[in-house]
């Protein structure tokens, strides 16, 4: 990718960047957020699926000397807990049933990011990028 390229990647939102395991997506996301921060850009949330992702994307970021502060760098489920907790009325069931509490988590995140005009302008203002990666492996 060429660095006009690179820099239209980053401004021109959203976009998906797909490749396959060990193509360099999460060497992507640090340069990208390395770039962005150039720019003055600071609020930058990372999601991924486990905490192994965490660990790899601040591992990385640490490698290509990316800043982390102001960069909120999240499992994908544990950002979706933080919301339904604090707008749902919805109580969520105990952890001991995974399954359970996915379902639940997952459907009553679904309802607030389709209907709760209070969570669009909270992720406008805390957020000015957002990265998801492994995105391939979510669904609805």
């Amino acid at each position: 990718m060429t660095e006009q390229e690179f820099d239209t990647f980053i401004i021109n939102s959203p976009n998906v960047l797909v490749a396959p395991a060990g193509y360099g997506k999460t060497h992507t996301i640090a340069s990208s957020v390395k770039a962005l921060r150039a720019k003055g850009i600071k609020r930058i949330l990372v999601l991924t699926h486990t905490n192994a992702g965490i660990t790899s994307i601040r591992e990385k970021f640490k490698k290509e000397s990316v800043p982390q502060n102001g960069v909120t760098i999240c499992t994908i489920a544990g950002f979706l807990q933080r919301i339904v907790n604090s707008l749902s009325k919805e109580r969520m069931p105990d952890g001991n049933d995974s399954d359970v509490f996915y379902t639940k988590l997952y459907e009553c995140a679904l309802d607030l990011f389709l209907h709760s005009t209070i969570l669009k302008t909270i992720l406008e203002y805390s957020y000015e990028h957002i990265f998801v990666d492994e995105f391939q492996d979510c669904n609805r």
